[in-house]
């Protein structure tokens, strides 16, 4: 379902991803109001949760389009590696066997 929106609606932060960026930011700004300190202390483990939930999600959003991208390879590494080498043999079986013939059919034909 997602793949069927715009690369610019897909791109786009959800609401975890907001509030982990606003909690980023307040952890960081209460980093430097030493009276804050137990208010700091929450926001980090607020921020350690959601950083955690939120890499999880981008894991998961993005698993399948490396995994085709990684299915793209292998597929093009299977055709270098087994299509190409039977072609050329194939192709030097053929040659090889040209050869012969054409040296050969001038000497049938001398009378």
């Amino acid at each position: 379902m997602s793949s069927s929106l715009p690369v610019a609606a897909r791109k786009r932060l959800g609401r975890l991803e907001t509030v982990f960026l606003v909690l980023l930011l307040l952890d960081i700004a209460l980093y430097f109001v030493p009276s804050m300190a137990v208010l700091g202390a929450l926001c980090t483990v607020a921020v350690l949760i959601l950083g955690a939930i939120v890499l999880v999600r981008l894991v998961r959003r993005n698993l399948r389009q490396l995994l085709w991208r990684l299915r793209n390879r292998l597929i093009v590494s299977y055709l270098f590696i087994a299509v190409v080498p039977i072609v050329l043999v194939m192709l030097m079986v053929g040659m090889a066997g040209y050869v012969p013939k054409v040296r050969l059919r001038p000497s049938f034909c001398r009378i």
